[in-house]
C-alpha cells in the first residue's frame, strides 16, 4: 500500500501550497523513487454540492476561487458534517479509500509512493479524520500554521511580532487545536508574497528529511 500524509491547519493556512511543493521536491529528487498523489477528501463534497451551489449562489463549487469558497463555506461545512455525524466520521475518508484502491489495482499508484491528502481537518470520534491517517502504513499528520509580521517599535529597537488568522468557523476553532496536538510534524510558516517565494523550499525540505528519516 502507499503511504499517506495528512495535513492539517486552518482555511487559508498553505495546505495545498504545502501539498504542491513537497510534490515538487520528490519530482527533484528522482533518487528518492517516490511518485506523489494529491488528494482531498473534499473533492467529492464539492461534487455533492456542485448543482446546489450553482443554483444558489451561481458558484462552482468544483472550481472556486478563494474568494468564492467564502461564499458557500457555510454549506461545504453543513452538508459535509451531517454525513460525518450520521457515519461518526468515516463517510469521506472511506470514498477516498475507495479511489486509491481503485489506482492502486490499477497499477497507477505503487507501494514506494506518497499519497497526500490536503484537508484533514476533524478529530471528534474515535474513527475520524486523524486516526484514519495514523493508522495507515508510516501514516503521518502534518499541522500548518501561517502567520503575518509585523514590525511593533519598542526602544532602543524593533521587536518583531507573529499575528495568526482566526479560523473561520465554529467547526475550525473546535477541531484544530485537536488535531495540531496530534500532529507528528509540525509547520510555523510566515504569509509569503507568492507561491514561488523560494522560502517555502527551506519548510518542505526540512520536512521531507525528517519524513525519509522517519520512516526508516
Amino acid at each position: 500500500m502507499a503511504k499517506f500524509i495528512g495535513v492539517s491547519g486552518i482555511a487559508g493556512s498553505g495546505k495545498d501550497l504545502f501539498c504542491e511543493k513537497v510534490k515538487n521536491f520528490y519530482d527533484k529528487n528522482k533518487n528518492l523513487n517516490r511518485n506523489v498523489f494529491i488528494l482531498s477528501l473534499a473533492n467529492k463534497l464539492k461534487n455533492d454540492v456542485r448543482k446546489s451551489c450553482l443554483d444558489i449562489y451561481g458558484i462552482d463549487s468544483v472550481n472556486a476561487t478563494r474568494e468564492e469558497k467564502n461564499k458557500i463555506r457555510d454549506l461545504l461545512v453543513f452538508y459535509g458534517d451531517v454525513m460525518r455525524q450520521n457515519s461518526k466520521g468515516t463517510y469521506w475518508y472511506k470514498h477516498l479509500d475507495k479511489e486509491v484502491a481503485k489506482r492502486e489495482k490499477a497499477g497507477e499508484i505503487n507501494q514506494n509512493d506518497l499519497v497526500l491528502i490536503s484537508d484533514i481537518r476533524y478529530a471528534e470520534f474515535k474513527k475520524d479524520e486523524v486516526s484514519w491517517v495514523k493508522s495507515k502504513e508510516s501514516g503521518v499528520l502534518v499541522h500548518i500554521k501561517k502567520y503575518s509580521e509585523f514590525d511593533i517599535p519598542l526602544k532602543p529597537g524593533y521587536h518583531l511580532n507573529k499575528h495568526y488568522a482566526s479560523p473561520p468557523n465554529k467547526k475550525e476553532r473546535e477541531n484544530d487545536p485537536k488535531v495540531q496536538e496530534a500532529a507528528d510534524y509540525l509547520v510555523d510558516w510566515p504569509e509569503f508574497k507568492t507561491e514561488k517565494d523560494s522560502g517555502t523550499e527551506e519548510y518542505v525540505k526540512n520536512f521531507c528529511d525528517w519524513y525519509e528519516e522517519h520512516i526508516q
